[in-house]
């Protein structure tokens, strides 16, 4: 049955990401043309990804109130999954790894959508803040995922500070949103995307599942900027890790461990140890 399940899921999904393709192929005349605003193109992805929900069996539950507004919109990262579920309810292009761009069709379908992809490279953040910021005065939300990599679910890794900096130079508020699949038990035991895990071989996992009911958090935005990068990424890791009702500090079992050998002593990743702003 469960075998059964996940093929003729699969074929439905085949066709959906046909038919997001012919859909993105009729679009693409009218918006060279500037015939077609980007916002139309958002519409439409959303009305795709509810399609891409309804074949995995999926059901989002909202809390909180999600509004169409420009800014910087921030979520926890879970698996390729979270795309769907926040693109399905919230008008936003997403910033995602260059590699990406690279896959097949899928690659397509983000650049067409308006992704965003971040380089690896010193220099790389900031070409991409600016570009954070253009879509943001245009009118447009741009989401991002602080942590930077994808976790279990049970946990919040430590936000990266440098996108932060397109909400304190633009002086936006920051849009929290937050992601928890339901089972349970914590982790979900199927959908988290970890490790050298396969794309292929975790959405077959996610087939079998019966149903998936998913939870997306909607904080009230941030408006409490400041001037310091860092401390706004630790305020909205917070405003996340409160409204999925974890406790503090809810670090990573490594990141805890670690602290404990070191007596105490806040560690950063290397990555973030010259990040004073």
């Amino acid at each position: 049955m469960i075998k059964l399940r996940k093929l003729v899921r699969f074929i439905h999904l085949l066709l959906l990401i046909i038919l997001g393709v012919l859909i993105t192929l009729v679009l693409w005349v009218p918006r060279r043309l500037r015939l077609t605003s980007m916002d139309t193109v958002l519409v439409v992805a959303g009305w795709w990804f509810r399609r891409i929900l309804g074949a995995l069996g999926a059901r989002v539950r909202v809390e909180g109130n999600i509004s169409q507004r420009p800014g910087m919109w921030i979520s926890n990262h879970i698996s390729w999954l979270d795309i769907v579920v926040i693109g399905s309810r919230a008008p936003v292009h997403f910033v995602s790894k260059s590699e990406v761009a690279r896959w097949p069709v899928i690659g397509f379908l983000a650049r067409e959508s308006g992704t965003l992809f971040l380089r690896r490279g010193a220099n790389e953040s900031g070409q991409l803040v600016r570009a954070m910021s253009e879509r943001i005065q245009e009118g447009h939300g741009v989401l991002f995922f602080p942590e930077g990599t994808t976790g279990a679910g049970h946990f919040l890794r430590r936000f990266h500070p440098r996108l932060f900096a397109a909400a304190i130079d633009l002086e936006q508020p920051v849009v929290p949103l937050a992601i928890r699949y339901e089972s349970e038990t914590q982790p979900h035991p199927t959908v988290p995307y970890l490790d050298k895990q396969s794309l292929l071989a975790n959405l077959w996992q996610v087939l079998g599942e019966k149903r998936l009911d998913i939870t997306l958090f909607a904080p009230e935005p941030i408006t409490d900027i400041g001037d310091q990068r860092r401390v706004l990424a630790e305020r909205s890791r917070e405003v996340i890790r409160e409204a999925m009702g974890m406790e503090a500090p809810a670090l990573p079992p490594e990141s805890v461990s670690a602290r404990r050998r070191s007596g105490g002593r806040q560690l950063h990743p290397p990555s973030e140890v010259t990040e004073d702003r």
